[in-house]
Formats: C-alpha cells, structure tokens, sequence
C-alpha cells in the first residue's frame, strides 16, 4: 500500500542519516531531529579586534593566513576587512592590540597549504609573538565529532599579539564553501557559563547548550557557526572592548528586550547610535555588552546586533581559496 511503502522509505531515510555527517553538528547512531534547528540569530559575520600594527598584520593574515584583504570596503590605512569566506575579521588600527581571551577556530581547503604559509613568514615575524605548531583536539573538546572518531588535527596558531588561533581542514571539520569561521570560544568566569546561555535564550531568542556539567555553553549563530563559552578557574584578562557582530531575525522584539532592561550599549568609538527603535531601524542595528543575570553584570561581549537589511547582510566577498563568495583563484 502507499502507506507501507511511505513508513519503509520513511525508515531507510532514517537509517540513512543515522550513519551520515553535517559537518559541524556531526552524528552518530542516533540522530538528532533538532541538528539544523537555529534561533534567532542567523549569521556570524565577523569579529572585530584592535591591531597597533598594519604592515605586521598583513603579514600575519594574507601571507601568513592566506586570506584575503576586503578591496571594496576600508581600503585606507585605519582599517582592514580580512575576508574569510563568507564572514571576516575585522581590524582596527590602534595604539594597543586587543587579545581575545579564548581563540577562533578557523576551516580552510587545504592544511598543508597553510603550513607552507606560515613557514614563509617565520622570519619576518619573529620580533612578535607569532608561533605555530600542528597538534590534535581531545574528543570532547569540540562537539562536532561523532563517538569512536579519532581526534581531528589541526594547526595551533598564535598570532602577532597574542590572538590564538585553531586552523582545521575542511575535509575533516565540513563547512559549506570550505573556508570559514565557525566557532570563536570565549573563556569566562567558573558558574557563568550556564547563565550566559540562559541570557542568549532569554534576549535573543537563540539556541544554547550546555555541556561537562554546565562548564560549557553552545550558542547557535548560524549554519556551522557558535560561539562557545569555556568556565576556567584561572585569571581572564580584562575586557578591552573587542567585538563580534551578529545577523537576527526579530529585530524590533530584540530591540524592544534590550532597551527595556537598559542594555543597549553606546559607549563605542562607532558614530551609530539608538536611543530609541526608530534610530536603530534607520542603522539597521544595535549594539549591546553586558550580559545579566537576577540585575547583574556577569559577563561582558561586545555585540553588533544587525537586521536583515543591513546593506552587509551576505554580501559577496573576494577569496582567493575556497570556492564561497568571489573566488580569486591567484
């Protein structure tokens, strides 16, 4: 009968996927029907962070990095878009480097490639705190990998003034395009990180995990992106107001939450401002930086909360490996 027929495709379709990987959310035996589930938040587009140096800069991220400087948007000597497949890095220029307490998880075509990169700026970088060396994750430290899976390798990076960086190939950690960003792990204070997933759900109406009994928070940013939150006991170095920007789905709701609680942040050196929604409707954005819990400031993240009609949402960038975006094949 029809209905047989539909129940047997129904049950090789699930066997089928039981055994399959999505990249990043990875599955096993059981599958989870909730995988490709996002809040709120569609799209990590990039992380901004305060370099004292250009010239050294561009060494570490085009020659070093392989990855390509933006050529349509600040093109001039204050700023420098570094385009990594369909989101970016942003870096200011400033009298003292920001350093992301954590590091970023990088996916690139071709591993090897990056080594012989980055050996050919070992001298030129050697005044800096630039290192490299390749080294495994443990299993439980990303959550992409299905049970029984050997740990994945990738290159551990440091970049110029102290930025950490995991550099994986895409063969082994999938994302679509084969270039990208798609996590940023951000260490935080021991019993913050479940409070921090609750303010995500609570604000931003995104989806959180936790993991190793609360120590570690998931938040879902976009097709194989997240930002994780990591508990360590040891000292965090100060906040210096580096920031990611995200892309949302309700924004005038999200506005509305923030500026009831008086969360929405404007001591930044950008001219935006949103004193009310009208003004951030016009921006097409909003920033805010204080996480709370019970009135309380637990944590601090700069984030640049744009709509969907941001003039930057998904717009075309140049790369010169991957095949997402303008591909340069140089």
């Amino acid at each position: 009968s029809t209905q047989s027929r539909s129940s047997a495709a129904s049950d090789v379709y699930k066997r089928q996927v039981s055994t399959q990987s999505t990249g990043l959310f990875a599955m096993s035996t059981s599958y989870d029907w909730s995988s490709q589930d996002l809040g709120n938040i569609l799209h990590f587009e990039h992380i901004n962070i305060n370099v004292p140096n250009q010239g050294t800069a561009a060494i570490f991220y085009f020659e070093g990095l392989g990855l390509t400087r933006d050529p349509f948007e600040k093109v001039g000597t204050t700023y420098t878009w570094t385009n990594v497949g369909n989101q970016q890095i942003h870096l200011t220029i400033a009298t003292t480097a920001e350093v992301i307490a954590g590091h970023i998880g990088l996916v690139v075509p071709e591993i090897d490639v990056i080594k012989l990169k980055l050996k050919t700026v070992e001298t030129k970088l050697k005044d800096t705190q630039f290192k490299w060396c390749e080294a495994n994750t443990a299993h439980d430290d990303i959550e992409y990998l299905p049970p029984g899976q050997a740990p994945l390798k990738f290159l551990s990076v440091t970049g110029p003034w102290g930025n950490q960086f995991r550099i994986y190939e895409n063969k082994t950690l999938k994302m679509i395009g084969d270039l990208g960003i798609p996590y940023l792990e951000v260490l935080c204070p021991v019993g913050t990180a479940s409070k921090i997933v609750q303010f995500y759900k609570k604000y931003f109406g995104a989806i959180g995990t936790l993991e190793k009994q609360g120590s570690v928070g998931r938040i879902r940013v976009g097709p194989w992106q997240q930002i994780i939150y990591r508990e360590t006991s040891e000292t965090i170095a100060a906040y210096t107001g580096w920031h990611v920007a995200i892309y949302v789905t309700d924004f005038s709701s999200i506005y509305n939450k923030f500026l009831s609680e008086n969360l929405i942040f404007h001591q930044t050196r950008f001219p935006d401002r949103y004193t009310n929604l009208e003004e951030a409707l016009s921006w097409r954005q909003f920033r805010t930086c204080d996480f709370v819990d019970d009135g309380k400031v637990i944590f601090q993240l700069h984030h640049e909360v744009r709509s969907l009609y941001h003039p930057s949402y998904r717009r075309p960038l140049v790369n010169r490996m991957g095949n997402t975006g303008i591909f340069c094949c140089q």
